[in-house]
Formats: structure tokens, sequence, C-alpha cells
């Protein structure tokens, strides 16, 4: 028991439910880069807003939290092309933004 919990696979954070279809997995601590799993991060906050925004009745609560993803969305794609990122991290944090992307879009058409 004891060894199973030394060498047990930690959990990934970064990685939604199958449903947003994500294909590239960059675990936290595997990369190396702090301005990488800052973005994940970041992107991972984003995607509570719509959360948040899809569950309450409130019209100002509704646009706050599409404003709030709206300036997410905009602020990790400012810094992703800014810095240092292999491309597995790249294409993670892409893949990301446009799961983030179609979500808002299709918050904002309803």
């Amino acid at each position: 028991m004891r060894n199973q919990l030394a060498t047990a696979t930690p959990p990934n954070i970064y990685t939604r439910p199958a449903c947003y279809g994500l294909r590239y997995d960059v675990r936290m601590g595997e990369s190396g880069h702090p301005e990488a799993e800052f973005l994940l991060t970041d992107i991972e906050l984003a995607n509570t807003f719509p959360d948040i925004a899809e569950s309450t009745n409130q019209t100002a609560v509704r646009q706050r939290n599409i404003a709030n993803t709206r300036k997410a969305r905009d602020s990790v794609a400012h810094f992703a092309f800014r810095v240092s990122l292999t491309d597995p991290e790249l294409l993670a944090i892409n893949e990301r933004l446009h799961a983030l992307r179609m979500r808002l879009s299709k918050m904002e058409a309803e």
C-alpha cells in the first residue's frame, strides 16, 4: 500500500471532461515552465465563469460572468504568445482557448 501511494500518478488538474474533446494533455509540474502552468490555471479559472453564468437566473450576474470570461480569455490569449512555451504546451493552451471561445460564443448567442 505504501509503495502504491509513492508511485501513484498525481491527478491531472488541467484535463476537462471528455465532452470538451481535448486532445493535448499537459500536467502540472511536468512542463517545467511556470508560465505555461499559470496560463493553464488561468484558463481553468476562466471556465468557472461560464459555469456560474449558466447556473443563475439573474441577468446581471450572467452578463458579469460572461464579461469575466471574455476578459480572462483575452488575457490568456495576450500572454500565451509572448512567453516561451514548448509545442505541446502551446497546443494545449490553444486548444483550451478554442474550447473556451466556443463556450463563450454559445453563451453570447443565447
